[in-house]
């Protein structure tokens, strides 16, 4: 309970406000997340695989599989790829991403100046992100 005191010409009133803990899905995600197994330094984000119980828990998708985006790198200076948490990449170019692992491989296998073409599915649609490896 937030209890809030109002001062309006001389009267003063006093309201109690209940207070509600909003529990977003992408926090619930990230505190999932271990940094050293999530971490994809060249694109600056956190993933995770999307498992079947996280599968579930989305709803609807367009492509059964991929790596969900579930947070940016903030110590990490980098240009922005235009990826946002949330987001579920399917394919790095030419290849598809069905786990961090294959995500890893792809992104190792860029050099620098490299253009990259990530097919990303978010708010149930699908879409290109494009930048250069840097």
């Amino acid at each position: 309970m937030l209890k809030l005191e109002i001062q309006r010409g001389g009267e003063k009133k006093t309201l109690y406000v209940p207070a509600i803990e909003h529990h977003d899905q992408m926090d619930q995600l990230l505190d999932a997340a271990n940094p050293e197994n999530s971490l994809v330094p060249r694109l600056g984000i956190l993933g995770i695989d999307l498992t079947p119980d996280l599968r579930s828990q989305l709803g609807s998708l367009r492509l059964p599989s991929g790596v969900i985006v579930v947070g940016r790198a903030a110590d990490l200076i980098l240009p922005d790829t235009g990826l946002q948490a949330g987001d579920l990449v399917h394919q790095l170019n030419e290849t598809s991403i069905d786990s961090m692992d294959t995500l890893r491989a792809a992104v190792r296998d860029l050099k620098t100046g490299d253009a990259v073409v990530l097919q990303v599915e978010r708010d149930g649609g699908l879409m290109y992100v494009s930048f250069e490896i840097e």
